[in-house]
């Protein structure tokens, strides 16, 4: 645009030229991440002075006239993007906030389904399992009664951060209810196991007070070749089959956990 504008014969026509600049900061607006924006106003800006330092030497037109035509080009080529920008900037902040949980910064269940999509597609590329499993804290409601409101928060926080970091680089943790949770973890069947196994120690610590344990129930996916479209019906089985396994590890008294591979192994995507 600018090798282009330095061709005209007329500054001044150049000047009002210089207003193309919207659209190729509308492309870095969208497309190129905000730094190369900066440098881009930066540029336009630059080149627009010039052009009007140039305009005002020629003396074709009188300086009110060209400091004008230069207010007008300036605020389009600076804060149309800008002003785009910085909404665009917003829209995406809603989005991602939208998918966590204002109370312990974990995933909420919307962001749990996107984030499962991308795990399913590691697990194919990888040729691994998936375990989904949902946590329950025990007799939370107790807690509450006992201590109140503000503590039973801090419980939920503290689970929620002690979840996300046992499951870390093997997958996420989501708060999907008030005292529950939901964990998506891929890995060998071996080692998902182990690591269902070992959640209701690991949220737990012997100075916790109040001491809160969980109730923990895991349906695996075995990986099947050839799968690579996430299956939303049946993951929706495995959090389904995950839930019934945690009741039943809370009915034998909680502070447990209950694994068992899916009835139904993944059918291929077609």
């Amino acid at each position: 645009t600018a090798s282009i504008l330095i061709t005209f014969t007329s500054h001044n026509a150049a000047l009002f030229g210089a207003a193309l600049f919207v659209a190729t900061g509308a492309y870095f607006t969208y497309f190129l991440d905000y730094r190369w924006l900066a440098f881009h106003l930066a540029f336009a800006t630059t080149f627009v002075i010039a052009l009007t330092v140039l305009g005002l030497t020629n003396g074709d037109y009188s300086t009110t006239s060209v400091i004008a035509r230069t207010d007008v080009v300036l605020c389009a080529v600076i804060f149309i993007p800008a002003t785009i920008q910085f909404t665009w900037r917003q829209l995406l902040a809603r989005a991602t906030g939208s998918k966590v949980d204002a109370l312990t910064g974990l995933l909420n269940r919307r962001g749990l389904w996107d984030m499962s999509e991308r795990i399913w597609s590691v697990a194919s590329a990888n040729r691994a399992d998936i375990a989904v499993a949902v946590v329950d804290i025990d007799k939370f409601k107790a807690v509450n009664d006992t201590f109140g409101h503000e503590v039973g928060d801090a419980v939920i926080i503290r689970t929620g951060t002690r979840l996300q970091a046992h499951v870390n680089g093997f997958g996420y943790a989501a708060r999907t209810g008030g005292e529950e949770f939901t964990v998506v973890m891929i890995g060998t069947p071996y080692g998902l196991r182990k690591r269902i196994a070992t959640l209701p120690k690991a949220v737990v610590n012997a100075s916790d007070d109040p001491l809160a344990t969980v109730s923990v129930g895991a349906a695996t996916l075995p990986f099947i070749p050839h799968q690579e479209e996430f299956d939303y019906n049946e993951f929706s089985r495995a959090i389904v089959a995950a839930d019934h396994l945690m009741y039943d590890a809370k009915s034998a008294g909680g502070n447990t956990a209950n694994t068992a591979p899916m009835a139904v192994p993944r059918r291929r995507a077609h």
